[in-house]
């Protein structure tokens, strides 16, 4: 190469970094301009003036919070930036009531799980998204994608969370569509894991891995535990007889939370293990007399409608956010008999325990 051609080369050279470092420039100031966070006091919770306060909770009796109603207080809680406006102390009393975010208010694929986030939350957070990235970080194992299963999988899947594991053995049935959401005319006779994971896919972008398997035995689903790595389990299988105590088991041994829930007529319900921070489900069941001596030991097909399956369903759906996010999460059992609505709530943290025994 002549003294032009390597002159010609060097100027490409210097052309080329001189790019990558505009290049690098606008990406780390687009980076910068992407973190600025305007704090404002939180819209979901529509402030309202009454008896000489302002309060924030609208519709939620449970989460509301109130303030002087003040001239200064209104300026603050119209601006769309508290740090250029508030005073330290003005924007940490605000911060500790729960009052403040930078949450954009934007038509974003989670904005609308983002506000309910804000909504609920009374901590010092002002990052809603917070609670969304930790959904995105997550896995969950759901064995049984049936009535419930399925319902949950896909309330999960619309949440955001970002792993789902699905077990299953079973081909889609008529019978199913009556309570199953996920399936339709067109999976009859097909796999239902297979069936689950095409709908999911067309919803979002969680992760969707399948286990065609029939777990019949406690070694069966102890592999799942040691082949798969998940945050949180979901008992929604109704066979073998046992599978809930398995679970029980497989819990405390591997130190990972599960949910088992279930349906009897009218009568949904959850009961969600944490080891050492709950009982066992052994214990609970012991102490609650909960007991399997049927007098008539066939069982007859399932007995439920869709609103049944549905807000069982929901409930767990609920249940697994709580603990995903740390939002509103308790140590409780529910029971709800929706003909009667008749709602029993057991706590089954082991400090409840312990106090007992005092």
């Amino acid at each position: 190469m002549n003294n032009e051609g390597v002159g010609r080369f060097l100027q490409r050279i210097r052309e080329g970094i001189s790019l990558l470092m505009n290049y690098y420039q606008l990406t780390h100031i687009f980076q910068i301009s992407k973190k600025i966070i305007m704090l404002k006091i939180k819209r979901t919770l529509q402030p309202y003036a009454y008896n000489g306060k302002i309060q924030f909770g609208f519709g939620n009796s449970t989460l509301i919070r109130e303030i002087p109603d003040t001239p200064r207080n209104r300026s603050l809680i119209l601006s769309t930036d508290l740090e250029k406006v508030a005073t330290t102390a003005e924007l940490d009393r605000f911060k500790n009531l729960g009052l403040v975010t930078d949450n954009p208010y934007n038509d974003s694929r989670y904005s609308r799980n983002i506000n309910f986030f804000e909504w609920i939350d009374e901590s010092s957070n002002i990052s809603p998204a917070s609670y969304q990235e930790k959904l995105l970080n997550s896995s969950v194992l759901i064995v049984g994608i049936g009535g419930i299963g399925g319902t949950i999988a896909e309330s999960l899947t619309r949440l955001g969370v970002g792993k789902l594991i699905l077990v299953d053995f079973d081909v889609v049935d008529e019978s199913n569509l009556t309570r199953q959401s996920i399936y339709n005319i067109e999976n009859i006779q097909h796999s239902k894991i297979e069936a689950a994971r095409n709908y999911l896919h067309s919803i979002g972008e969680t992760h969707i891995e399948v286990i065609t398997q029939k777990i019949s035995t406690k070694p069966d689903l102890e592999k799942i535990y040691t082949d798969n790595i998940f945050d949180l389990a979901i008992c929604s299988a109704d066979t073998p007889q046992d599978i809930d105590f398995w679970f029980d088991d497989l819990s405390a041994k591997y130190n990972i939370p599960f949910i088992a829930g279930s349906y009897a007529s009218t009568v949904i319900n959850y009961a969600c293990i944490i080891p050492n921070i709950t009982v066992d489900l052994h214990t609970f069941y012991a102490e609650n007399k909960i007991t399997d001596d049927h007098l008539i030991p066939d069982k007859v097909s399932t007995s439920v409608i869709a609103p049944i399956t549905f807000m069982a369903a929901g409930l767990i759906s609920y249940k697994v956010f709580a603990m995903l996010t740390g939002l509103n999460n308790t140590c409780n059992c529910i029971q709800i008999d929706v003909l009667t609505w008749d709602i029993h709530q057991y706590d089954i943290s082991l400090s409840s325990k312990s106090k007992e025994n005092e």
